[in-house]
């Protein structure tokens, strides 16, 4: 006995007092709760040091109770305090590897005690594979929890601990930061059809509440309207991006072909009879339509030729950057120089790659040509008058030459070759 309760006072070296200690008990105090609890406090503490030797010390104690044979058996009670003691001192190593040299590593592992939304989002990407759902949708899942974990320090979350108020911040966080309510209202549909995935596989309390749910946007400014490039702005960017083929053959592609940049950082290149097209399979495939076959027009192929790119069958153009995100991001440095050069850099927001298809689309709608066969060039999807009226069209004769007289018709912008002939004469003139 007297071994057991020296061994025992040892254990206010972490409690302020035993009756302290006995009333949490009391209020079912669980390994679980001690785990976080030490695990929050141990998050800010500013000296690690103090942390290790608390550890240690821990360890100690735990090996010498559970080694001794003179103190067994140990009662429920004093079990239940070692069980948390154990669980402290996992909470205490667990924030020292987050905050060492290889945090990374640890950082978004999932805890001991309870589903980390990390190993929630993995759950659900699984599932979203097996039913063979789009990339896309896998990685906006992933998007969402990225942009959560940020605003929480890159710390990763338990799903049961996540609070409405958390999510709150984290909505006005995103505003601030300028994201639109539609990105915003995507991002917590995706965590809100995640939570309640793990809910019914059963990792969370059946009367869980969820705190992606019934969040208000009125906050938020209204969805931004895109506009077209005009041919000058075109014509200063194709200037400006002279010496960079990737921007240069991104900018020509996508006002002649309407394509989103990732579709063509992709593209294939194929001959069909006698012409070269694009056959691009969009991101995701939103739509059936999505997969489609883009004409290379008579322009497009004289500024390709001009740049020194010839267009082979079964074979990709080729790019210097990684990724077309990467490629987006330069491209977005391109237009904030132009823009600003120009003195509406306050347009930025309404002026973006994208604004490319923008303005393929405004094109041929004044050029009167129907919405449905826009569709088979964009890979828009289509109300269900306009899918069988499509149908019949393609049946009756819609064909290839129809979509490559509609690329045709696509208004010229200067080729390379007229751009350096103009910079010439211009400096010729001086």
């Amino acid at each position: 006995m007297i071994i057991r309760d020296r061994l025992f006072e040892r254990l206010d070296i972490f409690q302020e007092e035993r009756e302290k200690a006995e009333r949490e008990a009391e209020k079912k105090r669980t390994p679980r709760s001690a785990y976080w609890e030490t695990y929050d406090r141990a998050s800010v503490a500013s000296e690690p040091d103090q942390l290790v030797a608390e550890a240690d010390i821990m360890l100690d104690i735990i090996l010498e109770i559970a080694d001794d044979p003179s103190i067994r058996p140990l009662t429920p009670r004093e079990s239940w305090q070692i069980d948390k003691l154990q669980a402290s001192r996992e909470a205490i190593f667990r924030v020292l590897q987050e905050q060492g040299p290889d945090k990374k590593k640890y950082r978004n592992q999932p805890h001991k005690y309870g589903l980390t939304l990390k190993k929630a989002c993995q759950l659900r990407v699984e599932r979203l594979t097996v039913l063979k759902q789009p990339k896309t949708t896998i990685s906006k899942i992933w998007l969402a929890y990225n942009r959560l974990i940020k605003f929480n320090d890159g710390k990763d979350l338990l799903v049961s601990s996540i609070k409405p108020s958390l999510v709150f911040r984290h909505i006005e966080d995103l505003r601030l930061s300028g994201f639109s309510s539609v990105t915003v209202s995507n991002d917590l549909s995706y965590l809100n059809l995640t939570f309640k995935y793990v809910h019914m596989l059963g990792y969370l309390e059946a009367d869980a509440i969820n705190p992606f749910i019934g969040h208000s946007f009125e906050a938020f400014d209204g969805p931004v309207v895109r506009q077209s490039f005009t041919p000058s702005q075109i014509e200063l960017l194709l200037r400006e991006a002279k010496d960079d083929l990737d921007l240069t053959q991104a900018i020509y592609v996508a006002y002649y072909t309407g394509a989103r940049i990732d579709e063509i950082f992709t593209a294939r290149i194929i001959q069909r009879d006698d012409h070269m097209a694009f056959s691009i399979k969009e991101s995701g495939g939103k739509t059936a339509s999505s997969t489609r076959i883009i004409p290379v027009s008579t322009h497009l192929s004289t500024a390709l030729t001009n740049l020194g790119i010839g267009l082979k069958h079964n074979t990709y153009l080729s790019w210097k950057s990684k990724t077309s995100a990467s490629l987006g991001a330069r491209f977005a440095r391109l237009k904030k120089l132009v823009l600003e050069r120009e003195g509406i850099l306050g347009h930025a927001d309404k002026l973006v790659f994208h604004s490319f298809r923008h303005g393929f689309i405004t094109d041929l709608f004044q050029k009167l040509y129907p919405e449905i066969m826009i569709s088979e060039l964009t890979g828009h999807s289509k109300s269900s008058k306009a899918k069988t009226e499509s149908g019949r069209v393609y049946l009756g004769g819609f064909t290839a030459k129809q979509m490559i007289e509609m690329v045709e018709a696509i208004s010229p912008i200067p080729s390379p070759s007229m751009l350096r002939h103009s910079l010439r004469s211009l400096q010729n003139r001086h």
